[in-house]
């Protein structure tokens, strides 16, 4: 026997089994909620918009630049190429050309060398400096805006040849102010006692010579303050090999890119063409190196081949 079910009570049922809500989607009632909301959607978009013009204007700009590198053969034989090294799951050459260039040694000399461990920049007022830094034009620095002295408002220029502080300050951010005359004030990350006073082109010392700076350029209004910082020259070291992107070109060409990214065009471009100089001048050092030894190894054996030779000859005329 079969049991005759009502088709109402059928939906009842399927209505209790969904936990007594339906699942079809309702347009017209979607369409009515997003009506009431309209304001408020609105205001999310034009936000959105607003945050997205203010990040474009105010993010600077990143540059990069890029070399390339090809890796010779040092031996030319069959069992050192490429091709075999892969083969036996050896590291190529060009990706041991690589490990050189990002290794600390060549990587330390061009800090040293572009002293990056230097770092002075203007302090800016927070969202409205960079914007108004960014829309200001010509050779002098800009006017304080709002009353803001302190702040760079656009066209200041520092640069710094020498700072040295104790290393429990390194690390640490100095305040540098601009004063009359083309002097100047460094003073303390904490209590802000001045530090030293020096003159543009001048080096100064402290009286206890433990703090040195030497200020080649700066070009800014009385009273605006600058960030100076002497990064610990480990992490700079290890910084700067993180950002360093190689690469080999192709499968087993030999033909390294190196690229570097950076805010300022010029800085990136010196700290590329110091990285691949200082790695070309090494591996000349090294390949001249290995000739001296080979030569004064060659020399070493002279006289006893030279023995050898004379008494092979001697035992020739005899027979």
């Amino acid at each position: 026997m079969s049991a005759m079910h009502n088709p109402a009570q059928l939906k009842e049922s399927a209505a209790e089994l969904h936990g007594g809500y339906d699942d079809e989607i309702d347009l017209h009632e979607l369409i009515g909620v997003l009506r009431a909301g309209w304001q408020l959607i609105a205001a999310c978009v034009a936000a959105a918009l607003v945050l997205g013009l203010a990040y474009a204007v105010v993010a600077p700009p990143v540059y990069e630049a890029d070399a390339l590198l090809q890796v010779e053969d040092e031996h030319g034989s069959l069992l050192a190429s490429d091709e075999l090294a892969g083969l036996f799951g050896q590291p190529s050459a060009a990706a041991t050309e690589m490990q050189v260039i990002r290794s600390r040694f060549v990587i330390g000399k061009v800090t040293d060398q572009l002293n990056l461990r230097i770092e002075a920049a203007p302090k800016r007022f927070p969202l409205l400096g960079s914007i108004f830094a960014g829309l200001h034009e010509g050779e002098e620095p800009a006017e304080a805006k709002l009353g803001l002295d302190g702040y760079a408002w656009g066209g200041e220029r520092i640069e710094v040849g020498r700072f040295e502080v104790p290393r429990e300050y390194e690390g640490k951010a100095f305040t540098l102010v601009a004063l009359e005359g083309g002097r100047y004030q460094v003073l303390e990350p904490i209590d802000h006692g001045v530090v030293l006073e020096g003159r543009i082109g001048a080096e100064t010392v402290s009286s206890e010579a433990d703090f040195a700076i030497f200020v080649r350029e700066l070009q800014a209004r009385p009273g605006t303050e600058f960030s100076l910082v002497k990064k610990p020259w480990l992490s700079v070291v290890t910084n700067l090999q993180s950002r360093i992107k190689l690469s080999e070109q192709g499968s087993q060409t030999g033909v390294i890119r190196a690229s570097l990214q950076g805010q300022d065009p010029s800085e990136t471009l010196d700290i590329l063409n110091a990285v691949m100089q200082i790695y070309l001048r090494q591996n000349v050092e090294r390949r001249s190196a290995q000739a001296e030894e080979s030569l004064r190894f060659l020399e070493s054996q002279m006289p006893t081949l030279r023995a050898n030779l004379e008494a092979a000859e001697e035992r020739l005329n005899n027979y």
